[in-house]
């Protein structure tokens, strides 16, 4: 079998150093001594693979890191324990500050309150034409007392526009059976059994107030004009005070009051002892700070 002598076309060109080091060029057949490009890109291929197998091998060990890790759901109890530490130190700290303005709070409330149903009859009187009238119902054991409180008025509506006869606790339903069945609405009670209870706040004893006509001791007559048909001589000042203590001052030594001013005019307002004006502003008195 003959052997066919290499082509210069199967034949490879390629530097070669003589024996003084001087380069001169040589030919390498093919499949002696050179590789090829394709067998050399898949050699290459084949070390980088091996490569990577090793990386991810050290890296996720058997693949079991290799899977992503489950989000936590929920907190540790000892997360919750914390929290609710918090909480629980922000309300004693929020309950240990606001405690002492409660009393206050609540009188200025009650005060308001007898202030809006000085108006609700003087706005009743005006439409239905007869008189209206607020009765006043005093402590049982006054506020002398620290420790005693309380206090209440009646609302009612007359059976005419001057010198009514018979009254009708609000709601008026008198007219419908002739019976005053339901007084759900007329009855104000803020003592200790009262449905406004308002602790620690007492109606102080007012001045001598005779009303118009019999059976008005200790109340606020309303004529169909809107103004009050009370004698004279319950406006001392030029007004019928009524006065709320704050009995948890008092135990302190402080002088803590909201007065209900009412003029002859049937206007209305409140003033407190501390120096501050609730309501429209000045009526005729200065404030004063009786606090010691």
């Amino acid at each position: 079998m003959t052997t066919r002598a290499p082509s210069p076309r199967d034949r490879k060109t390629f530097p070669q150093l003589g024996p003084g080091g001087e380069t001169r060029s040589g030919v390498l057949p093919c499949g002696q001594g050179a590789s090829s490009p394709v067998s050399s890109l898949s050699a290459g291929l084949r070390r980088w693979r091996a490569l990577q197998a090793l990386v991810d091998l050290f890296l996720h060990g058997n693949g079991a890191m290799s899977a992503p890790r489950p989000a936590r759901a929920g907190f540790t109890l000892l997360e919750l324990v914390v929290v609710l530490a918090i909480v629980l130190i922000a309300a004693l700290i929020g309950a240990g500050s606001v405690q002492p303005y409660l009393p206050r709070f609540r009188m200025v409330s009650t005060a308001k309150s007898l202030r809006a149903d000085v108006r609700m009859l003087q706005s009743l009187a005006l439409q239905t034409g007869r008189q209206t009238r607020l009765r006043l119902l005093a402590p049982a054991s006054g506020c002398g007392d620290p420790d005693s409180w309380g206090g209440g008025w009646v609302m009612e509506l007359g059976d005419r526009s001057v010198n009514s006869e018979k009254w009708d606790v609000l709601p008026p339903d008198a007219l419908v059976d002739g019976v005053d069945d339901d007084q759900s609405q007329g009855i104000v009670d803020f003592g200790p059994d009262g449905a406004r209870a308002a602790r620690g706040i007492c109606l102080k004893e007012w001045e001598p107030i005779d009303g118009p006509g019999a059976d008005s001791n200790d109340a606020l007559v309303f004529s169909p004009r809107g103004s009050l048909a009370n004698p004279v001589t319950d406006f001392p000042d030029g007004y019928i005070r009524l006065t709320f203590a704050n009995q948890y001052a008092a135990r302190a030594g402080v002088v803590d009051e909201m007065q209900v001013m009412v003029s002859a005019a049937g206007w209305s307002g409140l003033q407190s002892s501390l120096g501050a004006e609730v309501g429209d502003g000045q009526v005729g008195a200065t404030t004063v700070s009786t606090v010691q």
